[in-house]
């Protein structure tokens, strides 16, 4: 049940990342003066080093409930895990969970598409839960559990959004080749190409635009 709202859910945030970024691209052609920053997150560049430690707490936090939706999701879906570093995702901000390469294609797209899909939903419910505390309690946290609270929800729903991008490796592009691999017998690996491509160029002239209105904005 949960792994199915995962799917449906991975849906809606490509379409409101897309809608997002189309946006702000109309606004920086157009509305120049309503257009929002999009920066990559650099340490020591866009991340000031004072900001440092509550990025590397949150990140930690952040990526190991990535992983470990991911590796529920495998056990859920019974297939195996073949290697597994959480600890080492917490400090290199890498990808943790493996599943065996063997069992995942010969999984059911549904199975694939769920555990791809395990993350970005974790990391979407997260940032969700810190805006409800906020509202509720935000008035009352201490200083340090707010700020740190706040790099939580920031990196949960920028990673859930820009995870599903159908970009390959990213969880998003495993699922469009899951789905392509089971329904286009030709042409698949065209569309697949099409949509990273798009996506990318998409991305990458968000940023390049930012750049140039903005300069490097550091947090």
């Amino acid at each position: 049940m949960v792994g199915n709202i995962g799917v449906a859910a991975s849906v809606g945030e490509v379409a409101f990342i897309t809608y997002i970024l189309l946006l702000n691209l109309y606004r920086f052609f157009y509305v120049p003066e309503q257009a929002s920053p999009v920066m990559p997150l650099i340490p020591g560049v866009t991340i000031r080093f004072a900001s440092l430690p509550w990025f590397l707490a949150a990140a930690g936090v952040v990526i190991l409930t990535h992983e470990l939706a991911h590796g529920i999701q495998c056990a859920v879906e019974r297939v195996p895990i073949r290697s597994s570093a959480l600890l080492l995702a917490v400090v290199t901000f890498g990808g943790a969970v493996e599943p065996d390469e063997e069992a995942i294609e010969a999984a059911g797209v549904m199975s694939k598409m769920r555990i791809f899909a395990a993350g970005s939903l974790t990391n979407l419910v997260t940032g969700l839960t810190v805006i409800i505390i906020f509202v509720l309690f935000g008035g009352l946290l201490p200083a340090p559990a707010f700020v740190f609270l706040n790099w939580i929800y920031f990196l949960s729903i920028n990673l859930a959004l820009a995870n599903m991008l159908p970009i390959y490796p990213l969880d998003g592009g495993q699922m469009l080749r899951a789905y392509v691999g089971s329904t286009m017998k030709r042409g698949g690996e065209t569309v697949q190409r099409v949509a990273m491509y798009g996506f990318i160029a998409l991305m990458a002239s968000n940023i390049v635009l930012s750049l140039a209105k903005f300069g490097l904005i550091p947090l």
